[in-house]
């Protein structure tokens, strides 16, 4: 890895670090995610946002 990604990387590690854990209730940073949402073929894996839960109705658990 390039030493400007490396920065990158540990820079936004850094941030996360720094936010702590969040608990229910909290607002989640914004992002962009390729995710698995569903078992059926062809439509397994899509872009979700901080707001896909929301959107959908549901709850969400974020695994990284």
């Amino acid at each position: 890895m390039c030493n400007s990604i490396k920065k990158l990387v540990q820079r936004e590690q850094l941030q996360l670090i720094q936010k702590g854990i969040l608990s229910i209730g909290d607002k989640l940073p914004e992002f962009t995610k390729k995710a698995v949402i569903s078992t059926k073929q062809g439509i397994e894996i899509s872009e979700i946002t901080n707001n896909y839960a929301t959107e959908q109705g549901k709850w969400m658990v974020l695994f990284w």
